[in-house]
């Protein structure tokens, strides 16, 4: 039986801070890192969104699970988004622990593996899959009106999901997601051209000219930020 949802609905930010999403990290802890402490030098009054896929690919996973958790306790407010590959994880550790191994190793996330596995399943299991705030909607990938597609809808990304909510309304705001890989060029248009949907996800673990960043986006501003990747956060592509 598929399990229901309904997406988080959050207003305006009353602390008076920023709202900003966070394209893919996959496990690029370097790069989130600057990125939050000298780019975007967030306070407890932000509000910090996660796109989807903080995990896998990168070589620190384990890392960046650990820093959103420590942001949490320390009364940051974040907002983790399910992806993908958060899902394909909690279903792989479900196949058992060989199986849940191999898939780590594929996707150089064995760090994950340790003392803290509990806590981090945990943590990703309370991922929401979507938020809708007064002006925009935040998801790993984007609703599309009408036609379900496994992989540019949120319904066809997660199938064993029942989401319940108004299409019309939700597909009438700024979809703002991850999830499709584009250039900065690609994404500076999107901005320029007031795109009703997009994506923010510049292909952080990626290591060539075109990709390599990991983007943030001030949604009140409609502000870019870009992190190049950093030294020490070696992958394999």
């Amino acid at each position: 039986m598929k399990k229901e949802y309904t997406p988080v609905i959050m207003g305006k930010n009353e602390g008076g801070g920023r709202r900003i999403a966070i394209g893919d990290i996959h496990g690029c802890f370097y790069s989130f890192e600057s990125l939050l402490k000298e780019k975007l030098q967030i306070n407890k009054k932000d509000q910090i969104f996660l796109l989807g896929d903080t995990i896998d690919k990168g070589l620190n996973s384990a890392l960046v699970l650990d820093l959103i958790i420590d942001l949490k306790e320390n009364n940051y407010q974040i907002f983790p988004i399910r992806g993908n590959h958060e899902e394909q994880l909690l279903m792989a550790y479900n196949c058992g622990f060989d199986f849940f191994e191999n898939y780590l190793n594929e996707y150089n996330s064995l760090d994950l593996i340790g003392e803290r596995l509990d806590e981090y399943l945990g943590l990703i299991s309370n991922f929401e899959y979507c938020i809708e705030l007064d002006d925009f909607v935040l998801s790993h990938s984007g609703i599309n009106k009408g036609r379900i597609n496994p992989f540019t809808d949120l319904r066809g990304m997660f199938p064993d999901v029942k989401f319940k909510f108004e299409e019309e309304r939700l597909t009438s705001k700024i979809q703002v997601h991850g999830h499709l890989v584009k250039t900065i060029s690609e994404i500076e248009n999107s901005i320029l051209n007031k795109e009703r949907r997009f994506s923010i996800d510049s292909g952080c673990y990626l290591a060539n000219e075109e990709f390599g960043y990991l983007t943030a986006l001030d949604l009140d501003e409609m502000k870019l930020f870009f992190q190049k990747k950093k030294e020490g956060n070696e992958n394999k592509d």
